[in-house]
C-alpha cells in the first residue's frame, strides 16, 4: 500500500514538475505589398513594396493607383486591388480549411489570381477552388458583383444557387447581412479593375514570407 502510494506521488510530482509544452503561436490573416503597388496608403502613409499588411489593416488606392498584394499563407496567390478602392485583411486566425488568407472588400474592385479568399461588404466569401483560378470582384456597401475568369469559385452561403461557379460565369451579390440575394449576371457586367501595374506573377506562399 506505502509503496503504491509512493509511485502515486513520485507520478504527480514528475506530472507538476514537467515543463508545460509551448504551443504554436496562431498565424493570422497577412499579405506584403509587392512590386508594382503605387498609388496606394496604409495609416495614412504611401504603401511601399516589401511593407507587412496584417490583420484588421485597410489598404486604399487613390485615383489611378494599385495595390498588389501577397498573401503569407496557402498554395500562393496575387490581389491586385484597383484604383479608389479599399481592401482590409480579414480580423482572425488564417484557416487553414480554407487554404488561403482573406481579404474584405469594402469598395472598388480586384482581380485575385491563385489562392486568396475574398469577402463583400455583403457578407459572402469567394473561395478559389485551384491555384489556376483566376477571378474579378467590383464590390460596394449594397451590391457586389464576382466574374470567374480560369478555373471555379466556391461561394460560401449560397442561397438557391450552385455552390461552385465555373470560369465564364458571374453572380451579384444585394442586399446585407442577414438579408442577401444572389443573381446570375452576364461576365462582361463585372467591371474589371484598371490596373497600371505590371500584372504580377502568382507568388507561392512559402518565397512570400
Amino acid at each position: 500500500m506505502r509503496r503504491a502510494l509512493g509511485l502515486l506521488l513520485i507520478a504527480l510530482s514528475g506530472c507538476l514538475c514537467a515543463p508545460a509544452r509551448a504551443q504554436a503561436p496562431v498565424q493570422q490573416n497577412a499579405f506584403f505589398a509587392g512590386v508594382g503597388t503605387q498609388g496606394a496608403s496604409l495609416h495614412g502613409n504611401s504603401l511601399l513594396p516589401g511593407t507587412s499588411v496584417l490583420a484588421g489593416e485597410t489598404v486604399s488606392t487613390g485615383h489611378g493607383g494599385v495595390a498588389v498584394l501577397t498573401p503569407t499563407h496557402g498554395a500562393g496567390g496575387v490581389v491586385e486591388v484597383g484604383p479608389d478602392s479599399q481592401a482590409t485583411v480579414a480580423s482572425g486566425p488564417y484557416d487553414p480549411a480554407l487554404g488561403a488568407d482573406q481579404l474584405q472588400i469594402l469598395q472598388g474592385s480586384v482581380l485575385v489570381s491563385g489562392a486568396v479568399s475574398v469577402v463583400t461588404a455583403q457578407g459572402r466569401t469567394f473561395l478559389p477552388q485551384t491555384s489556376q483560378t483566376s477571378f474579378v470582384v467590383d464590390a460596394g456597401s449594397t451590391s457586389s458583383t464576382m466574374g470567374v475568369l480560369t478555373g471555379a469559385v466556391r461561394i460560401y452561403n449560397p442561397s438557391g444557387l450552385p455552390t461552385i461557379v465555373p470560369a465564364g460565369q458571374a453572380l451579384q451579390v444585394t442586399g446585407s447581412l442577414g438579408a442577401v440575394q444572389l443573381s446570375r449576371v452576364p461576365l462582361n457586367q463585372v467591371q474589371r479593375p484598371s490596373l497600371r501595374a505590371a500584372a504580377p506573377q502568382t507568388t507561392p506562399a512559402s518565397q512570400s514570407q
